[in-house]
């Protein structure tokens, strides 16, 4: 019975560096969580002192005295004065520094390290797919657009014309009452859950995208040429391993398969024999390593050029003739009815 590769999953026709595989989207979503956790919480924490130490957002004194002399049952109902005031410029320069702040902690780590602080936890790198290095800065801030910087720049936007509009809006109007807030606030309502849903279909789409390609590309990694990998050299030959093995039984036939730079670095094994080991059968000696005396046997008779083994061909020794036992017997003459005719005249 013949040995038939069992294909496996379909490699990517990509060139990859050494020692390297396809990073899974499991350890990719675990890299997205631990940036956020790391960026969304430390730095909008600074954010957020930094906005109330320089005064751009604070509390409109008016409006505290009100609720402090309010008797109502609803504590913001007697509250007419605005309930913050905002420093336009102030505010602005602090959101403009949060957006480059988000911007170096993904694209400038990208650019430095090939990884962001949460990559780089779980052995993940986001390499340029052409060069196999990382990538060139207009690709870095391309792909960091692509995957959350235009939903962090719109929402920014957002957030401020959202602080803008409540120095000029009585406090009872959007906290005084549940109509007057859903009225004083439609329209910023509706574009502000606009953009969070459209935000969140975006990651959902490049979610999927690179679920479902076999490089584990989403549409933000196609667009900028890049491919998130992790080093793992055990899988790396194993992968080798199948594609040369696929390649020799005729593989798929795909373009730029198989996939990894060969050979890898310590693999394929070393082709045997090793120093002082003699071939194997069938394998062809290496140059310059003497073949072993009688080693491989040869198939008899002995091959051209190949020089006989000692004692081979066996000599086969002469067959003695046994005598025949008594006289040996005189051939009695023809008789005379036999005899020729003679010729005339003899």
């Amino acid at each position: 019975m013949s040995a038939w590769p069992v294909p496996g999953p379909r490699p990517a026709a990509v060139q990859l560096p050494p020692d390297t595989v396809i990073a899974g989207m499991g350890r990719r979503v675990g890299a997205w969580i631990l940036d956020g956790l790391v960026f969304g919480f430390a730095f909008s924490i600074v954010a957020l002192v930094v906005v109330i130490s320089t005064g751009a957002v604070g509390f409109n004194s008016t409006a505290l005295d009100q609720l402090r002399d309010s008797t109502s049952l609803s504590p913001f109902e007697d509250v007419t004065a605005p309930l913050l005031t905002v420093k336009m410029g102030a505010l602005w320069i602090v959101v403009a520094m949060w957006i480059l702040a988000n911007l170096a902690y993904f694209a400038g780590e990208w650019m430095l390290w090939e990884g962001t602080l949460g990559q780089r936890m779980l052995g993940l790198r986001v390499i340029d797919l052409e060069t196999g290095h990382r990538m060139q800065p207009v690709a870095c801030i391309a792909r960091w657009l692509l995957l959350s910087g235009v939903a962090t720049i719109i929402s920014m936007v957002f957030a401020v014309q959202f602080l803008d509009q409540l120095t000029t809006m009585p406090t009872n109007q959007w906290l005084g009452s549940p109509s007057g807030s859903t009225s004083a606030f439609a329209g910023t309502a509706a574009l502000s859950s606009l953009v969070s849903w459209g935000s969140l279909l975006w990651q959902i789409i490049l979610l999927v995208t690179a679920g479902t390609h076999f490089a584990k590309q989403g549409l933000h990694d196609r667009l900028v040429g890049s491919v998130v990998i992790r080093h793992d050299p055990q899988q790396a030959a194993w992968n080798a391993y199948q594609a040369a093995t696929y390649a020799a039984a005729g593989g798929w036939g795909a373009p730029g398969y198989p996939p990894q730079a060969y050979p890898q670095a310590g693999y394929p094994p070393q082709a045997h024999p090793q120093a002082g080991y003699p071939p194997q059968a069938g394998y062809p000696p290496q140059a310059g390593y003497p073949v072993q005396p009688s080693y491989p046997p040869q198939p008899y008779p002995p091959q051209p050029g190949y020089p006989p083994q000692p004692g081979y061909p066996p000599a086969f020794p002469a067959q003695a003739v046994p005598p025949i036992a008594g006289p040996v017997p005189t051939p009695e003459p023809p008789p005379a009815g036999d005899q020729p005719p003679t010729a005339p005249g003899a």
